[in-house]
């Protein structure tokens, strides 16, 4: 991913100097210096001040979309979910599913050892705009998380945005289409929202579960390949799908080619 030339555009729009907006997002004007010059990218906070400076969404600036407003408040609601932005006070929840070795290690993560870590999760991976908590309306409790990972299986393709969705879900919420009903919410926000052309999802060797979810949700299969597991120090067979603007326009209703839960 190289974000200079957007840096290098939007802080001529304003008439900047690279020590200006380094002062403006709080760090040293050589680091900034780096990053407009494609030498280094900044960590996750730093790319959030820069997208909060320039007043453009961090999926435009990552270069995964060409909207560059800031995006809309990021809230759904399906039949059973509120689907938001990951608060503070969901680490209690959240160290809830993600402590069950069940959850976790089967799409590449460690089970959470703390609500600290939780907490240092939410507001780190969890920030990111295209993520959603999963609520469950009749309880209030966060089961889970649903969103887009930034992934890009076959790299960065300016002429088709892309990007990866992924999901979690609390064992206990396991066999009741939860994960279908969050991921088809978010399918709608990446085509018309991000205005994405293409979504990818994937899953391990062997995680039947989610492979049934990727199927219910009208995904083609495209390939498989080795993918390095670093969270966990692993190796995995990978299988990838994908779902173009196309196919999901073609799956809604009064289309004539929709897909039963």
């Amino acid at each position: 991913m190289k974000i200079g030339k957007k840096l290098k555009t939007l802080r001529t729009e304003r008439n900047e100097t690279q020590s200006q907006v380094a002062k403006a997002i709080g760090t040293a004007p050589r680091h900034y210096q780096r990053f407009e010059s494609d030498e280094g990218l900044p960590g996750l906070e730093l790319f959030a001040a820069m997208a909060n400076h320039f007043q453009v969404n961090m999926d435009y600036l990552a270069g995964r979309t060409d909207l560059r407003d800031m995006l809309p408040p990021r809230t759904m609601e399906t039949l059973r979910l509120h689907l938001r932005p990951f608060r503070d006070e969901d680490a209690e929840d959240v160290f809830a599913y993600a402590k069950n070795p069940a959850v976790g290690p089967v799409a590449g993560w460690p089970p959470h050892n703390s609500e600290a870590e939780s907490l240092e999760i939410i507001r780190t991976v969890f920030s990111n705009p295209g993520v959603f908590a999963i609520e469950l309306k009749e309880t209030g409790r966060v089961v889970g998380s649903v969103g887009f990972v930034g992934g890009h299986p076959e790299g960065l393709r300016p002429e088709c945005p892309d990007d990866e969705l992924g999901y979690a879900l609390s064992q206990d919420c396991w066999g009741r289409g939860l994960a279908t009903e969050a991921a088809r919410a978010v399918l709608r926000y990446g085509f018309e929202v991000l205005k994405l052309r293409r979504i990818w999802c994937g899953h391990y060797e062997g995680n039947d579960r989610s492979r049934r979810v990727v199927e219910k949700l009208g995904f083609r299969y495209q390939f498989e390949r080795e993918e390095a597991v670093p969270l966990l120090d692993e190796v995995r067979r990978t299988h990838f799908y994908t779902m173009t603007e196309e196919d999901w326009r073609g799956q809604l209703p009064g289309s004539g080619a929709g897909r039963g839960e």
